[in-house]
C-alpha cells in the first residue's frame, strides 16, 4: 500500500465515518469492531468533534472507548435498530460528560435519553424528528443550556422546570402537538428566539411579556389562538413576529409599542381590523396581511415609510389608499389573488409612484387594461398580470421597462400578442416570460 498524505486521508475516511461518512451501507463488510480496537482509543483521545450516522453507531463497540475529550457530538438518522441505538447513545453519553453540544437528528428515539441529565456542561441540545412525547422535568437541571431545539416531535406539554434554564437564548419547539405553555416560561429572560410554530396552542401565557430580550417570536399555524396577551407590548427588542394561521380577528394596538419590529406576518387569520397604533411601527420593513378578511386598507398605512415588502393577497380589494404613494422604499407589492382573489379593475395611480418597486404581482384580479403609466416603474424586475379578465390591449410601455426579468401572462395573451411578446424578448434578452392557462378566457 502506498503511503502518503492522500492515502492517510482515505484510511481515516473509511475508519471514522463518524467524522466523515453519511452512507454506511456501502461499508457493511468492514469489521467495525476490529477497526475500533485498533484506532478508536488513539483517535478519540484527541477528538473534540464527532459526526456519525445512527446505523454506524449501532455497529460500534463503545465500552472501551474514551470520549472524555469530546465537545461536540452529532448523530444523524437512517435508523434500523431503534432500541439498540438508544442503548448505544446511553453508553456513549456516559463516557462523554464534557459534551457542550449534542445533536441527535431523525433517529426516531421515542424516548428522551435519560443520561443527558448528567451532561452538566451542555450548551446546545438538538433532538429533531425523534418522536419524543415527553420532555422530562430534569431538563431544568441543564443549567448551562443556551439552545434547546426539540422540533418535529410529539410533545404535548412543556414542564414547569424549564424556568431553570436561565441562560437559554434559543428555544425551538415547533411542530409538536403542544397545547399549552407554563407561566414559568416567562422566567427565560435571556431568550432571543422562541419558535412555537405548528403546535396546538390556544393561548399564550401572560408571562411571555417578560421575555424582554426576545428578537424573534413565531406562533404561526397553531390554528386556535384567538387573542394575544397585552403583555406582548413589553417586548421592546422584538424584530420579527409571526402570528400567521391562527384565529385572530384584529391586530391589537399594543403591537404598535414594538418599536424595533421589522417583520409582522399575520396572513391566514380572520382579521377584519387593524388598530391605528400598528401604523406607528416606523421600523417595519415587511407586512404580510394576505388571506385575511380585510376588505380595505386605511390611509394610515402610508405612515410605514420604511416598508419594503407588502403582501395583500386574496383580500377582495377594489381599491388602494392614495397614501400608498408615500412608501418610497417599497420594492415588493403583492396584490395577487388566491381562492377569493382581489378585485382591482385598474392599477391605482399611487402604485406608479413607487419608484423603487421591483416586484409587482397582480395575478387574479379583474384588470381590463394596463395603464401606460407603468413605464414609470423603471426599476421593475418582476411583473405578473396573469389570470385577469382578458386585456383589450397590450401595454406597449412595457418595452421601456429595461430591468424587467420576469413577466407572468396568460396563454391566450402569449398567443394573441405573440409578435409583441417576441419583440419584448428581442429588446430585452434577459426577460423570462411564463404563461399560465388561467381559465378566464377561451381563445377562439
Amino acid at each position: 500500500m502506498k503511503k502518503g498524505p492522500d492515502m492517510k486521508k482515505v484510511l481515516v475516511g473509511l475508519v471514522f465515518a463518524a467524522i466523515f461518512y453519511e452512507g454506511a451501507d456501502a461499508f457493511q463488510k468492514i469489521d467495525y469492531d476490529e477497526i475500533i480496537r485498533r484506532k478508536m482509543q488513539k483517535q478519540f483521545d484527541y477528538s473534540t468533534k464527532l459526526i456519525i450516522t445512527s446505523d454506524l453507531l449501532n455497529n460500534l463497540k463503545l465500552e472501551d472507548g474514551d470520549f472524555s475529550h469530546l465537545k461536540k457530538l452529532k448523530i444523524k438518522g437512517n435508523i434500523r435498530d431503534k432500541q439498540n441505538l438508544l442503548n448505544q447513545v446511553t453508553i456513549l453519553l456516559s463516557k462523554a460528560k464534557n459534551l457542550e453540544e449534542l445533536q441527535i437528528i431523525e433517529c426516531k428515539l421515542g424516548d428522551f435519553p435519560k443520561n443527558i441529565r448528567e451532561l452538566k456542561k451542555l450548551k446546545k441540545l438538538r433532538l429533531e424528528h425523534n418522536e419524543i412525547s415527553v420532555l422530562p422535568d430534569f431538563i431544568g437541571d441543564l443549567s448551562q443550556l443556551e439552545e434547546l431545539t426539540i422540533e418535529w416531535n410529539k410533545l404535548a406539554s412543556v414542564p414547569k422546570t424549564i424556568e431553570n434554564l436561565t441562560k437559554l437564548k434559543i428555544l425551538d419547539l415547533q411542530w409538536s402537538p403542544i397545547s399549552s405553555l407554563p407561566e414559568t416560561i416567562g422566567n427565560l429572560t435571556q431568550l432571543t428566539v422562541l419558535n412555537l410554530q405548528g403546535n396546538l396552542l390556544k393561548a399564550l401565557p401572560k408571562s411571555i411579556g417578560n421575555l424582554s430580550n426576545l428578537v424573534y417570536l413565531d406562533i404561526g399555524e397553531n390554528m386556535h389562538i384567538k387573542a394575544l396577551p397585552e403583555s406582548m407590548g413589553n417586548m421592546q427588542k422584538l424584530e420579527k413576529l409571526c402570528v400567521c394561521g391562527n384565529q385572530l380577528t384584529t391586530i391589537p394596538g399594543f403591537i404598535g409599542n414594538l418599536k424595533n419590529l421589522k417583520v409582522l406576518a399575520a396572513w391566514g387569520n380572520p382579521i377584519t381590523s387593524i388598530h391605528e397604533n400598528v401604523f406607528n411601527l416606523e421600523n417595519l420593513k415587511v407586512l404580510s396581511l394576505g388571506y385575511t378578511r380585510l376588505k380595505s386598507l386605511p390611509e394610515s398605512i402610508g405612515k410605514l415609510k420604511n416598508l419594503e415588502s407588502l403582501y395583500l393577497e386574496s383580500l377582495e380589494l377594489e381599491s388602494l389608499p392614495d397614501s400608498l404613494r408615500n412608501l418610497k422604499k417599497l420594492h415588493t407589492l403583492n396584490l395577487s389573488g388566491g381562492e377569493r382573489g382581489n378585485k382591482l379593475a385598474t392599477i391605482p395611480y399611487c402604485v406608479f409612484e413607487l419608484s423603487n418597486l421591483k416586484n409587482l404581482w397582480l395575478s387574479r384580479n379583474q384588470l381590463v387594461s394596463i395603464s401606460e403609466n407603468i413605464e414609470q416603474l423603471r426599476n421593475l424586475e418582476s411583473l405578473s398580470i396573469s389570470d385577469n379578465i382578458p386585456l383589450k390591449e397590450w401595454p406597449k410601455s412595457l418595452e421601456k421597462l429595461k430591468n424587467l426579468k420576469k413577466l407572468g401572462i396568460d396563454v391566450y395573451q402569449k398567443v394573441e400578442w405573440s409578435q409583441f411578446v417576441e419583440y419584448l424578448k428581442k429588446i430585452n434578452k434577459n426577460l423570462e416570460i411564463s404563461a399560465v392557462n388561467s381559465g378566464w378566457y377561451t381563445h377562439k
